[in-house]
C-alpha cells in the first residue's frame, strides 16, 4: 500500500478494503493516506472498509474470552490475542483533517448486517472526501501522535532533575469499575505522608523492621506499601513470581517476611491451604470488602495472636486513607468495618446534595486531606467531576469515591460497596454487595461473588461461591430467602473451585462464567410421572433451558414461550398422546395443567388425521385471495428464501431424495394455481405426477467477490423461474464454492409457505438425510386443503363476530403519505433496519410479563412514533399474525402452508404513555382470538363494508426466534450470511406504503422499515427511525416507574 504513489495517473476513487488491520501501524496508514491525497485528482473519494474499531477493542477481546470460557469442553480454537492487528479509532481519522486539510469531509458507517459476529459488531467503514480546491478549518486534534523521529533532535544525556514534594511520584493507571483506564497522578507529598503513617501505624509497637513480600503488579498500589515501607526504614523486601499459590509456598520456605498485604480474595486462597504462615505476624487487607468469616478463620489458624488490619483507600487517595485494626475473633457476622481515617485524612459521608448523612445513614464516602492525587492525566473533565471543592473547607479539594458507607454508633465506618454495583432488574433496585454479604454469612462458604448475567429471560442475578461440595443450590436459596426479599434471591448458584481474579487480586466480575451450569428455581416441583417428565424434556428443548430449570408449575409463557414456540409443542404433544390446540396451550399454561387436562379428556374421541397424500382442487384461503387482489404483474416472483451453510461433505443424491420425501409429506408444496372459468383454483398434484431436481452450481476457482456476485445472480434466476401452474413450488440449489465449502439456497413460493414453515421443512430434510430415508416423519397435522375447506364452511354459516371492523369501516382518516399517487412498485421501496441490542434490548426483554408482551410494546412504540412524526391522532395499521389458531378443532400446528392472518387495528392517540399501552393492548386482545374473522368476511364472504378498509401501514412481529435447530452439532444445514436478494419482482406492487417487520433473537431485536421512497421523503423516514427506539425507552421507563410504585 505504501507504494501507491508509484502508480501513474491521478485517482478519482481509491478503495482500501479489509486489509488495514494488517498494516504495521497508524503512522504507516497515515503515510499511505498522504500519498493517496498527493496523487489524486482535485475531487476524489477514499473508502476505508472493514476498519477494526479501537474504541470497541476491549469488547471484542472480551467476547472471544467469554466464548472460550463457555466452550472449554468443546476445545474450540479461539483467537484471544489481538495485539498484532491494527485498530483504528474514528478520532484518528478525524484528526487527519488537521494534517491533510484537503480532506473536506469524513463519513462513518457501521457494518450493515443480518448476522452479528466479530466481522460486523466491531468494525466500521469510513469515507474520506477530498477537495483540493479548498482547505478545512479544523485546527485541533483529539489526540497528538508522535513517532521515534520526533525524539531525534533531543540529547541522549541524562537530565538534571530536582524533585520537590509537589512533583509527581508516579502515574498509576486504573480502570476501577468503569473498564476505561485513568492515569492517577500521585505527588511525592501525599506518598511521603502515607508511607510515614504506614511505618508508624504498623510497626509502632516493635523494634522489628518491616519485611514485605513483593508479588503483586507494579500497577496495583497495594505494591506501594510493600516496596517503600521496608526500603525507607533500611530493611529489604523479598521478590516472588508466579501465581499466588507459588507466593504462599515461598513464604513457608523462606520465613523472613513478617508482614503481608493482600486482598480478601487472596486471603480466601490462603485459608484453603489451611496452613499458617508462621513468620507473618501482621496482615493488611485491602482492595475489596472483608467479611468476618474470613477473619475468624485466619485467627483460628494461629495458636498465638496475629494483628489484622482492614485498610481502605482508592488509588486517588494514595494507597490508603481509612484503617481498622482487629485483634480477636469477630463475634458479629457480615462485613468488617473499614475503621477510622488515617491521621492526615478527613472523611465525609454525604448524600447526593453533598450534605452529611446521620449516623447509620448510607452515604457516599468522600475523602479530603493530605492524601489526594493531583487528578487524572490529560483528563480535565474527569478530574473536575471527581475532585470537587471541599464544601467544608474553602481551600481544599475533596474526592468523590463512588463507594457507599455508613458511620456505626461506635464511630467507625462500614463499607457497603460501590454505588455502581447497584442494578435494576424487573423494576427493582438491587445492591449486589448486600447479597454477597448475606451469602458469606453461610457457615461453609469461604468466598463468594454476585453478578448480573443474562439468560433467555433477560437479566438475572447469579451467585458464585467457593464452599463444600455437598452444599446445594437449594440450601443456599432457602438460606437467602430468610435474609433477603424474594426479588434479591439469585436465580443461579454456581459452585467454583476458585473465583477468577484480576492481576491486582480483586474479583474479576467479567470473567465469571455465564450461568448455564445449574439453576434450582423457587418452589421447583419435579416431574412426578412419565408424562410430566416427557413434557419437562419437551419444554427444555423448545425453550432452550436446562431440564432442572423447569418446574411442573412454571408458566410456559413466563419462561419465554410465545404463540409461535407453542405451535412447535403441538405435534410433539400429539406424539405423546396429548391432543391440544393452540388456544388450549394458552388456557393450560403449566405442565401439571396440561397433563391433567389431557388425562381427563383422553376418553373423548379425537378425529384421526389421514396420513395419505392429499390431492385435488380446493378454494383459495383469505390470505391467498389477498395476494391475488394486489394484481401483481409477476405473481410467480413472490417468494421466501434462505441460504444455508452445508456443514460437511454432502451426498447430493441423498439430499435430493430428502427434498422429494418432504414434498411428498407436505402436500401443499405440490400445489398449482390455475383459472377454472373465471375463478382461480389451487390443486395438489399426486406425488407420482411430480418431479423435483436438486440444482447444482459450481463457483470453484472464482474469487470471493465474484462468488458473491454470482450467487446473487443464481438467486435472481431461481426466484424468477417459478411457474404457478407447474409444481412443486419449491426449488433448491447446491452451490460449490471450493475448499469443501458449499451453500444450499432454498426458495419457496410464498403462496404455499410462511415463516413458521421453515422449521418443519428444515427439520424434515435433516431427519430424512441423517436416517438415509429410513425414518418416519412426524405425523401430519390437518392438511392445508382441509384448512381451506374449513374456512369456506365457516364463511357459509355467516356466524362471525365482525363488530370491531364494521365500526371502523366508515371512518375517513387522515393519510400519512406525504406524496400521494405512487404506484407502490417494489423497485421504489427502501429498507432500513433498526437494531435494538445491548442495554435497551435487556430492558425490553425484562419488561415482558403476563400483563404485557413484546408485540404490544413494539406496536405501541411504533404508533407513538408515527403519531408524532405525521401529526395524526388516529391511524389504521394492518396487524399480521401467524394465523394458526385452531378453528373448529382443525390442527395445523405442523402443517406447511401460508396461514398468515392480516387484520386492521384502529389506534387512537392517548394523553399518557400508560394510557397508550392500555389502548394498544386492549385493541390487540379484543380481536386476537377472532383475527381470522376479518379475512373470512372480506375475502370469502366479500362483505362490501370491510373492503373499504385500506390501511397504509403494516406491522408484523415474527416472535422470539432461537437458533437451536441450526446450531445442533449434527446439523447438515447451519446459519450463514444471507444474500439480501429481492424476493419479489421489481414491477410487482406492494400492498402498503410502509411495512414494519420485527423479530427478536437472543442477541437483539431487529426491526425492518420498508417504505415507498416516492410516498415518503428520506428526511421524514430518518426522523421516524430515530424516534422509534426513543419511544421504546419512554415506554420502558414508564413500565419501570409503574413497577416501582407497585
Amino acid at each position: 500500500a505504501d507504494q501507491v504513489d508509484q502508480i501513474d495517473g491521478k485517482f478519482d476513487v481509491v478503495i482500501i478494503n479489509s486489509v488495514i488491520h494488517c498494516f504495521p501501524g497508524l503512522n504507516y496508514l497515515r503515510d499511505v493516506i498522504r500519498k493517496i491525497i498527493d496523487n489524486c485528482s482535485n475531487y476524489a473519494t477514499l473508502f476505508l472498509g472493514d476498519l477494526m474499531d479501537q474504541d470497541l477493542k476491549y469488547e471484542l477481546v472480551k467476547s472471544f474470552q467469554d466464548f472460550k470460557q463457555q466452550n472449554q469442553e468443546k476445545k474450540c480454537r479461539t483467537k484471544t490475542d489481538w495485539s498484532r492487528e491494527l485498530f483504528v479509532s474514528r478520532h484518528f481519522l478525524e484528526d487527519l483533517q488537521v494534517d491533510f486539510p484537503f480532506i473536506s469531509e469524513i463519513k462513518f458507517s457501521n457494518k450493515i448486517h443480518t448476522i452479528e459476529n466479530e466481522l460486523t459488531l466491531f468494525r466500521y467503514d469510513a469515507m474520506l472526501v477530498i477537495d483540493k480546491t479548498k482547505k478545512t478549518s479544523r485546527q485541533s486534534k483529539h489526540k497528538d501522535q508522535h513517532s521515534l523521529k520526533d525524539l531525534q533532535p533531543y540529547s541522549e544525556s541524562n537530565l538534571e532533575l530536582k524533585s520537590s514534594i509537589s512533583h509527581l511520584a508516579y502515574v498509576l493507571f486504573t480502570s476501577g469499575t468503569t473498564g476505561r483506564p485513568k492515569g492517577v497522578m500521585v505527588e511525592h507529598r501525599t506518598l511521603w505522608k502515607y508511607i510515614n503513617w504506614a511505618v508508624e501505624a504498623y510497626f509502632h509497637d516493635t523494634q522489628e523492621k518491616p519485611c514485605f513480600p513483593f508479588y503483586s503488579p507494579l500497577t496495583f498500589d497495594l505494591t506501594v506499601t510493600s516496596i517503600f515501607c521496608p526500603l525507607l526504614t533500611g530493611s529489604y523486601l523479598r521478590v516472588f513470581g508466579g501465581e499466588f499459590d507459588d507466593v504462599l509456598e515461598g513464604l513457608i520456605q523462606y520465613q523472613d517476611c513478617n508482614i503481608l498485604k493482600l486482598t480478601p480474595t487472596h486471603l480466601s486462597m490462603l485459608l484453603e491451604n489451611n496452613q499458617p504462615l508462621k513468620s507473618i505476624r501482621k496482615y493488611i487487607l485491602g482492595g475489596e470488602a472483608l467479611y468476618s468469616a474470613a477473619i475468624n478463620s485466619l485467627h483460628d489458624l494461629y495458636e498465638t495472636q496475629v494483628q489484622i488490619y482492614n485498610e481502605y483507600g482508592p488509588t486517588e487517595a494514595t494507597v490508603g486513607c481509612i484503617v481498622y485494626e482487629n485483634y480477636e475473633n469477630f463475634l458479629t457476622e457480615g462485613i468488617i468495618p473499614i475503621g477510622n481515617p488515617m491521621t492526615h485524612v478527613k472523611i465525609h459521608l454525604l448524600n447526593e446534595a453533598l450534605k452529611p448523612v446521620p449516623i447509620g445513614g448510607v452515604g457516599e464516602i468522600c475523602i479530603a486531606g493530605d492524601c489526594l492525587a493531583r487528578g487524572y492525566l490529560n483528563n480535565k473533565d474527569m478530574t473536575s467531576e471527581k475532585f470537587v471543592n471541599d464544601p467544608f473547607s474553602q481551600l481544599t479539594k475533596m474526592y468523590k469515591t463512588g463507594d457507599l458507607g455508613r458511620i456505626l454508633p461506635n464511630g467507625v465506618i462500614e463499607y457497603l460497596g460501590r454505588n455502581d454495583r447497584q442494578v435494576k432488574i424487573k423494576g427493582y433496585r438491587i445492591e449486589l454487595n448486600e447479597i454477597e454479604s448475606k451469602l458469606c454469612k453461610y457457615p461453609s462458604i469461604n468466598h463468594s461473588a454476585v453478578a448480573v448475567k443474562e439468560d433467555t429471560r433477560g437479566k438475572v442475578i447469579c451467585a458464585y461461591y467457593c464452599g463444600e461440595p455437598s452444599l446445594t443450590s437449594h440450601d443456599l436459596k432457602e438460606f437467602l430467602q430468610k435474609e433477603l426479599p424474594e426479588y434479591m434471591v439469585p436465580s443461579y448458584f454456581i459452585r467454583m473451585d476458585e473465583i477468577p481474579l484480576s492481576t491486582n487480586g480483586k474479583i474479576d466480575y467479567l470473567r465469571l462464567p455465564d450461568p448455564f451450569l445449574e439453576r434450582e428455581r423457587k418452589n421447583c416441583i419435579l416431574a412426578r410421572n412419565e408424562n410430566e417428565k416427557a413434557l419437562v424434556h419437551l419444554w427444555a428443548n423448545v425453550l432452550g433451558l436446562p431440564q432442572e430449570d423447569i418446574s411442573i408449575e412454571d408458566d410456559f409463557f413466563d419462561l419465554g414461550g410465545d404463540s409461535i414456540i407453542a405451535m412447535r409443542l403441538l405435534p410433539k404433544l400429539s406424539d405423546l398422546g396429548m391432543k391440544l390446540s393452540i388456544k388450549e396451550i394458552f388456557q393450560y399454561r403449566t405442565i401439571s395443567a396440561i397433563t391433567h387436562y389431557a388425562k381427563n379428556n383422553s376418553h373423548h374421541p379425537t378425529q384421526v388425521i389421514s396420513q395419505k397424500p392429499v390431492s385435488g382442487n380446493f378454494e383459495l384461503t383469505p390470505i391467498q385471495k389477498w395476494f391475488f387482489e394486489i394484481e401483481m404483474p409477476h405473481p410467480e416472483f413472490f417468494n421466501m428464501a434462505n441460504l444455508f451453510r452445508v456443514s460437511y461433505d454432502v451426498d447430493e443424491d441423498l439430499l435430493e431424495e430428502a427434498f422429494i420425501g418432504c414434498i411428498v409429506h407436505h402436500d401443499i408444496l405440490r400445489a398449482s394455481f390455475r383459472f377454472d372459468g373465471e375463478s382461480l383454483k389451487q390443486a395438489c398434484l399426486p406425488p407420482e405426477e411430480m418431479t423435483f431436481k436438486l440444482l447444482k452450481q459450481s463457483l470453484v476457482g472464482l474469487d470471493p467477490n465474484q462468488q458473491f456476485l454470482r450467487m446473487h445472480a443464481i438467486s435472481d434466476e431461481v426466484h424468477g423461474s417459478f411457474d404457478l401452474q407447474r409444481p412443486p413450488l419449491v426449488k433448491a440449489v447446491l452451490i460449490d464454492l471450493g475448499d469443501n465449502q458449499k451453500r444450499l439456497l432454498i426458495v419457496v413460493h410464498h403462496l404455499v409457505f410462511d415463516g413458521v414453515s421453515w422449521r418443519y421443512l428444515v427439520e424434515d430434510i435433516e431427519s430424512l438425510y441423517h436416517s438415509k430415508l429410513n425414518t418416519k416423519l412426524p405425523l401430519k397435522t390437518d392438511s392445508f386443503k382441509n384448512w381451506s375447506e374449513t374456512l369456506a364452511n365457516v364463511a357459509v354459516k355467516n356466524e362471525l363476530e365482525m363488530d370491531y371492523w364494521l365500526k371502523i369501516a366508515p371512518l375517513k382518516l387522515q393519510l400519512i403519505v406525504e406524496n400521494p399517487g405512487s404506484k407502490f412498485l417494489v423497485s421504489d421501496y427502501i429498507q432500513e433496519l433498526v437494531i435494538i441490542n445491548s442495554n435497551l434490548k435487556e430492558k425490553l426483554f425484562a419488561s415482558v410479563s403476563k400483563e404485557l408482551n413484546l408485540n404490544e410494546i413494539l406496536l405501541s412504540a411504533l404508533f407513538m412514533s408515527l403519531s408524532d412524526e405525521f401529526n395524526v391522532d388516529n391511524l389504521l395499521i394492518n396487524h399480521e399474525g401467524h394465523g394458526r389458531f385452531g378453528l373448529n378443532n382443525v390442527d395445523v400446528s405442523r402443517t406447511i402452508g401460508w396461514f398468515t392472518s392480516i387484520y386492521p387495528l384502529l389506534l387512537t392517540k392517548q394523553a399518557t404513555v400508560k394510557q397508550t399501552l392500555q389502548f394498544v393492548c386492549h385493541a390487540l386482545r379484543s380481536v386476537n382470538t377472532i383475527d381470522l374473522n376479518y379475512g373470512i368476511g372480506r375475502y370469502l364472504q366479500k362483505q362490501p363494508e370491510l373492503q373499504k378498509i385500506r390501511p397504509e401501514v403494516l406491522f408484523n412481529y415474527f416472535g422470539r426466534v432461537g437458533a437451536d435447530l441450526l446450531n445442533n452439532k449434527k446439523s447438515l444445514l447451519t446459519d450463514c450470511e444471507q444474500l439480501n436478494a429481492l424476493t419479489s419482482h421489481t414491477l410487482n406492487k406492494m400492498p402498503h406504503s410502509l411495512e414494519i417487520n420485527a423479530i427478536a433473537t437472543e442477541e437483539h431485536v431487529q426491526v425492518s422499515f420498508m417504505y415507498d421512497a416516492k410516498s415518503y421523503s428520506h428526511d421524514t423516514m430518518t426522523k421516524l427511525l430515530q424516534k422509534f427506539p426513543e419511544k421504546i425507552e419512554v415506554i420502558l421507563e414508564n413500565i419501570s416507574q409503574q413497577r416501582d410504585q407497585a
